[in-house]
């Protein structure tokens, strides 16, 4: 197993694979967890005859929709979490440690959950909108999609299957609101 650690390793892929969205790795240490928010955002037409609400009930007044979410990496044997609060939960051995393929399956499927959802809902978007009584956007993980992407690159031995550690520390990279106040 390298010494790479999980959030170095996990952060480095991520910048390389140029995201255009944006997303954060954050370490929870009350539940020794790692946890990668993601968002997309989308600008609203001038012309919308519609108003659009969050799953709150709030009014978004601002010209741009923000649709963000998260998905957790914890320790099977220390971290105790509702999978639910996720969009998707992975269990992982710290001792075992995490294959770096898994990591860019992973972020490769991410891009593809984000975007197709960002094409959906740009399209939605444009539509004339005030028949639509109530339509939804979340993001929704397909697990066979993932086991897919995962298949893919072992199929093409684009699957690394060297291990890192699974650390339980926090990352040092800006949060994500600090990434928004740069942009």
């Amino acid at each position: 197993m390298e010494e790479t650690e999980f959030s170095t390793y996990f952060c480095k892929m991520m910048e390389e694979s140029q995201a255009n969205f944006y997303w954060d790795l954050s370490y929870n240490e009350e539940q020794e967890i790692h946890e990668c928010f993601f968002m997309l955002e989308s600008e609203i037409p001038e012309d919308a005859s519609y108003k659009l609400m969050d799953a709150r009930g709030r009014v978004n007044t601002s010209e741009k929709l923000l649709l963000a979410d998260r998905i957790a990496f914890y320790d099977l044997s220390s971290s105790y979490i509702d999978p639910g609060f996720y969009l998707k939960a992975f269990p992982v051995d710290k001792e075992e440690g995490i294959e770096k393929g898994f990591i860019e399956a992973f972020i490769k499927y991410l891009h593809q959950l984000v975007n197709g959802q960002r094409v959906a809902l740009e399209n939605f978007l444009k539509q004339d909108n005030t028949q639509v009584p109530e339509e939804q956007f979340a993001f929704t993980w397909q697990d066979e999609s993932f086991r897919q992407t995962i298949k893919t690159l072992k199929d093409t031995q684009r699957y690394d299957f060297d291990k890192i550690t699974f650390d339980l520390t926090e990352t040092k990279d800006k949060n994500i609101l600090e990434k928004l106040k740069d942009d």
